[in-house]
């Protein structure tokens, strides 16, 4: 469902948790 990577992903639904 989700096409974009992971940590990607985390940014997207938490920016706040950085690209880390």
């Amino acid at each position: 469902k989700i096409n974009y990577p992971y940590k990607v992903t985390l940014q997207l639904v938490n920016p706040t948790r950085g690209d880390t």
